[in-house]
């Protein structure tokens, strides 16, 4: 017989553990931990709490804060996840110093940080530029600025032209319609012939009833949605999709075919690689994001009181891809006196240095396969693709 050895779940263990040892120096809960206790000041939450003279303790914003900012880099957006994470998860059991905020007082604390996360990215530079012993500083002479797509908590089926939302509405309630009629029409039929008890007969209507609630609440989703919106404007001032879900975001784009989300801007320092500014766009082209770029980026430098260090006019540079080559974008590093460098779409027919290099093949789109193409296994009675597969 093997051996293994003995268990027992009835034994105590007596485990010291120390918070901040949890918080190793170098990763980026450390620096946070350290960033919102020594640069964050309580002024900045007290007017969101009115428990001077009444009501209990609250938990202290800067715990809050820190668990927030850590989920979010690590991709826990959902406060019950957080939640979760502050019980289960030992770094966010030390950021929180062992208190177990619920999801409902991290969803109200996300609601009231409106207008401060700018100042706590304000002193994130601030700290990067002052800092002598890891980072040299921004430089501010030079500039990058790229975009990455990515997806919102939004359905692409709930997108559409508000014709296109009526549409669906409409439609939902035809099929709302039909199946009660339908319904009617089962129900005579049961009754007539008697081979289900009444019992049955009434556990199907219940979810027969279910299922059209469920059709004509989503009706009434889409109906409410385009009696209070307004529709959106494109660009050439034609009417784009609007999404009932998240109307900030849009369908775009990307390698990995059509997504619901947003164009995410990131603008950095070339000298540490420090992000100076980022902006979410519901706006999938990118040519009009660097106004809106430059602008954020300088209300935040300005905050942080980096203005006349960094993105000085007439100073600085910027380099972007050739998706950023725009009238309106060339027009925008003008008006901030920055100097661009921004390749245009024909800039490789110029080059002399990619005459000899192979451009990428277009994918020539296959038409469809024909019969003749899928092979027949008469011993399984079924059919074969080309690649092999059933």
């Amino acid at each position: 017989m093997p051996r293994f050895k003995p268990y027992d779940y009835r034994q105590d263990l007596m485990v010291p553990l120390k918070l901040e040892a949890q918080l190793p120096e170098g990763s980026l809960e450390y620096a946070l931990h350290h960033l919102i206790e020594e640069r964050v000041p309580d002024a900045w939450f007290e007017e969101l709490y009115a428990n001077d003279e009444i009501g209990r303790p609250a938990y202290s914003p800067r715990l809050l804060l820190k668990v927030i900012l850590l989920g979010y880099a690590r991709g826990i957006i959902g406060s019950r996840r957080l939640e979760r994470a502050c019980q289960e998860n030992i770094t966010f059991l030390a950021l929180a110093c062992g208190s177990r905020p619920d999801h409902s007082t991290l969803a109200a604390f996300v609601g009231k940080l409106q207008g401060r996360i700018e100042l706590i990215f304000s002193e994130v530079l601030l700290v990067c530029h002052e800092e002598p012993r890891k980072l040299s500083g921004l430089s501010g002479t030079h500039l990058s600025l790229d975009g990455l797509k990515l997806p919102g908590n939004a359905s692409r089926e709930s997108s559409g032209t508000f014709a296109q939302l009526r549409f669906k509405a409409d439609k939902l309630r035809r099929k709302v319609k039909e199946q009660l009629a339908e319904d009617r029409r089962q129900d005579r039929l049961d009754r007539k012939r008697g081979d289900r008890t009444a019992q049955e007969r009434a556990q199907e209507k219940t979810r027969r009833a279910t299922t059209r609630q469920k059709l004509l609440a989503q009706a009434q989703r889409l109906e409410g949605f385009v009696a209070e919106e307004e529709p959106r404007a494109g660009s050439r001032g034609q009417e784009v999709q609007s999404n009932v879900t998240d109307n900030d975001s849009a369908k775009m784009t990307t390698s990995h075919g059509v997504i619901q989300g947003y164009n995410a801007q990131a603008l950095v320092d070339g000298k540490e690689q420090i992000i100076v500014h980022g902006r979410p766009s519901g706006v999938g082209q990118d040519h009009a994001q660097i106004g809106p770029v430059l602008a954020g980026a300088s209300e935040v430098l300005e905050l942080a009181g980096l203005k006349d260090e960094v993105l000085v006019p007439g100073a600085s540079q910027l380099s972007a891809d050739c998706n950023y080559h725009s009238e309106e974008n060339l027009q925008a590093c003008g008006q901030y006196q920055v100097d661009a460098y921004i390749p245009d779409n024909h800039f490789r027919q110029r080059d002399a240095r990619f005459a000899t290099q192979e451009r990428p093949k277009n994918r020539v789109k296959k038409e469809r396969f024909t019969l003749e193409e899928f092979q027949y296994d008469e011993k399984r009675d079924c059919f074969r693709c080309p690649q092999g597969k059933v």
